[in-house]
């Protein structure tokens, strides 16, 4: 019971702001543009200013674990690679596969993962989880490319693809960082105070738009391609990954960042992405909606077990 309440306190702050979110935009106190607007500057601002000083206040030394990158990267690479095999040889129309694929193998792991990995360790420096989010956020977006570009009903441009995920906002404020901190430059008192705040804004907000943007219209139209997402992305792939991942001796936050890499909902952008190849609209968005609603409650559970077991 304790490892339960444990995981509540840790998911149920993050679940109470999504929720705020979905009542203010369905009370119409806030419109859709202000929405967008609002995400917009999340995207291209905060999470730059928030990954920029999640790196300069890291320890590098013990943050940059590139064999748990790789790890991660190999891990997620044959798990997309066998769910491809599976989906491929199914009756489901063309047009839904890339976008079940896609919402079945990436993960929201920033909006997600780092509130969660803060709430379950609060006095530890968390810098490995930010550290994966730069290396494999790019990489799930590569692999998300090339997915949707086998199963695009439409021309996709894959040159401008890579660069937008070049400018990725996250990878920019991470190079910030790495400047930063490798050039041994000090950040004025007033400057860094800027950041910390900037930074503590971030995530409450990015939530908050994520609930907003949670929609469930014509759910029942898509109960098995939606019931296929939800088990391959929040019980097939962490389950693969943390037994291996234990198996290699990963515990404590490298374990739970794994935990929430693989156990997390599908990523918001995978909607207008799959839009783009020109996979089903209500199969895109519905399962973002769906996971995202739904591993409230199998992340309380991932948490209870690793919990019990003393992993994390």
């Amino acid at each position: 019971m304790d490892n339960f309440l444990i995981a509540v306190n840790v998911v149920l702050p993050v679940v109470l702001i999504m929720v705020l979110g979905y009542f203010i935009r369905q009370k119409e106190i806030a419109s859709k543009q202000t929405f967008d607007e609002m995400n917009y500057i999340v995207f291209k601002l905060l999470f730059m200013i928030l990954m920029m000083n999640n790196v300069i206040k890291s320890e590098l030394k013990t943050a940059l674990n590139l064999p748990l990158i790789l790890f991660c990267m190999g891990g997620l690479t044959l798990y997309l690679l066998i769910i491809f095999l599976i989906v491929s040889y199914t009756k489901i129309e063309k047009n839904k596969k890339g976008a079940i694929l896609q919402a079945s193998f990436r993960s929201n792991f920033v909006l997600m993962g780092l509130p969660i990995i803060q709430n379950l360790y609060p006095e530890l420096d968390i810098g490995v989880t930010s550290i994966m989010i730069v290396f494999l956020v790019p990489f799930m977006n590569i692999m998300s490319v090339l997915i949707l570009q086998i199963f695009s009903t439409v021309e996709m441009d894959l040159k401008s693809a890579f660069v937008g995920i070049l400018k990725n906002p996250m990878v920019i404020g991470t190079a910030i960082g790495f400047v930063i901190k490798f050039s041994g430059v000090t950040i004025p008192i007033a400057l860094y105070r800027f950041l910390v705040t900037m930074s503590g804004m971030t995530t409450p907000l990015a939530l908050m738009i994520l609930g907003g943007n949670v929609q469930f219209r014509t759910l029942r139209n898509n109960l098995g391609e939606l019931g296929l997402v939800v088990g391959l992305k929040l019980f097939v792939q962490p389950l693969c990954l943390i037994i291996a991942a234990v198996i290699l001796g990963y515990r404590q936050v490298e374990l739970a960042s794994i935990m929430v890499l693989t156990g997390g909902p599908a990523a918001v952008s995978t909607f207008p992405m799959a839009v783009a190849a020109g996979q089903d609209v209500d199969v895109a968005s519905q399962a973002v909606a769906l996971t995202t609603t739904l591993c409230i409650v199998t992340m309380i559970l991932w948490i209870s077990i690793l919990k019990a077991l003393t992993l994390i």
